[in-house]
């Protein structure tokens, strides 16, 4: 998605109603509860002094949660950043793209984070692959990248491989193009999710290593509430966790 069509999406309305509709939802709760404690564990004590920059912020709901860590948070919604700034004073916030060069941010921080399928809204691979450069950029020696892996198979319970085999060579799927269309007038549209094959591949010469981990999956009772069939297809989601050399 073009920046003015993200903004247009994540307009003042939207920004309000955001944290209800999904980080607090039956749908998303048990990830919300999950985020926050896989944070906890990567960030430490603040006596630590780790210092974290969250991609994508959004309202600024997760920096909220460790109010006494060196935090700074990237969005490109006004809307959405004046949600943050209200519930993390004192906290630093710019407005713009994470394919930015951002200069003063290279080696600063100990922990980044880009959650909510937000680099799915990106226009293109070769995007997203500015993005795993920047992120080794800013990160410290040693320091940890956790981005939460956009899979529409997972949230959809869809099936199909990310290879096939061809007599010919392989058909090797690098990415899908989906849409999420809300209940209204809001459409994310053509969101990108490259495979994890293909984030292994364009992320080597970034990082020293890469970790898929899967946090645990949304409570069953409270999907079937939701949905009974849905609630039976999806599967629990999973983390990258990139780790840049020392």
């Amino acid at each position: 998605m073009k920046p003015e069509e993200v903004q247009a999406l994540y307009d003042p309305a939207y920004a309000q109603a955001y944290d209800e509709k999904f980080l607090h939802s039956k749908v998303d709760q048990t990830r919300t509860r999950e985020f926050a404690r896989m944070l906890s564990g990567h960030l430490g004590s603040v006596e630590e002094g780790k210092a974290w920059l969250d991609l994508g912020c959004g309202t600024g709901y997760f920096l909220s949660q460790f109010p006494k860590h060196t935090r700074a948070g990237l969005d490109l919604s006004p809307a959405m950043l004046d949600i943050a700034r209200q519930r993390n004073p004192g906290t630093d916030f710019t407005q713009g793209s994470f394919t930015e060069a951002h200069p003063e941010w290279e080696n600063q921080w100990d922990v980044i984070t880009c959650m909510w399928y937000a680099y799915g809204l990106l226009d293109d691979l070769a995007q997203i692959k500015t993005l795993l450069h920047n992120l080794a950029r800013w990160c410290k020696p040693g320091g940890l990248v956790f981005l939460h892996y956009a899979d529409p198979r997972l949230i959809g319970g869809a099936q199909f491989p990310d290879a096939i085999q061809h007599p010919q060579g392989i058909i090797q799927i690098d990415g899908i193009l989906w849409s999420f269309v809300e209940a209204g007038d809001k459409v994310h549209v053509s969101q990108l999710a490259p495979t994890l094959d293909w984030i292994r591949r364009n992320s080597r010469p970034f990082f020293a290593s890469m970790e898929v981990v899967q946090h645990a999956p949304a409570e069953s009772a409270l999907l079937e509430q939701v949905d009974p069939e849905w609630a039976k297809a999806v599967q629990a989601e999973e983390v990258v966790l990139f780790r840049n050399p020392l």
